[in-house]
């Protein structure tokens, strides 16, 4: 079903191309929101009852609870961070920490637990899909009727270097960029 959307909004399941210098390529058709919410509806029941499963089950809790525990030392020393940080109870999330986009104008959780073990690991990213599904139909919320540019014409860019991070699936991804003053970046290093 996730691919499914993927497909609906950029036209390819698997390698997207959405994103570019400027803004995205493709706008999310009026006529595709009914198909978008019916999937994120059918994924929310799915996700719950996988999350049930999973916190129900007593061979799952007494395999995962206790195994492979990072303290918030060891998130720290290591330098981990995302599912893997907020398991641990250190509730760091940059699009809540350091707001980008349209985050500012969402409202959604920072899902932490506080053992840090594999159990935990896998609840937070569990209850992580519910608030990406909250994301997801905010978001289809706001543009929803409401027409608008999806890209910002950039011819050159200007002289310099900039970093930006972003929150990805794994934790943050940082961005540096240097240019020249041409349309084109002299070195960008993700």
């Amino acid at each position: 079903p996730v691919l499914d959307m993927f497909e609906i909004i950029t036209g390819n399941r698997n390698h997207y191309a959405m994103f570019k210098i400027g803004g995205v390529r493709r706008n999310i058709e009026e006529e595709d929101m009914p198909a978008l919410r019916n999937v994120l509806n059918g994924l929310k029941i799915k996700i719950e009852m996988l999350t049930h499963a999973v916190l129900d089950d007593p061979v799952l809790g007494a395999r995962l609870k206790g195994v492979g525990v990072l303290t918030k030392e060891h998130i720290k020393n290591f330098g981990a961070v995302g599912p893997v940080a907020r398991a641990s109870g250190i509730g760091g999330d940059i699009r809540k920490d350091d707001p980008y986009a349209a985050y500012p104008m969402l409202d959604f959780k920072v899902i932490t637990a506080g053992h840090g073990d594999v159990f935990d690991k896998a609840v937070v990213r569990l209850l992580e899909m519910f608030e990406s599904i909250k994301i997801i139909e905010q978001s289809l919320d706001a543009i929803e009727g409401k027409g608008g540019d999806i890209q910002a014409e950039v011819r050159e860019l200007p002289t310099g270097e900039g970093i930006g991070h972003h929150e990805a699936p794994r934790g943050e991804c940082f961005h540096y960029v240097k240019s020249d003053g041409t349309n084109r970046p002299v070195r960008h290093k993700i």
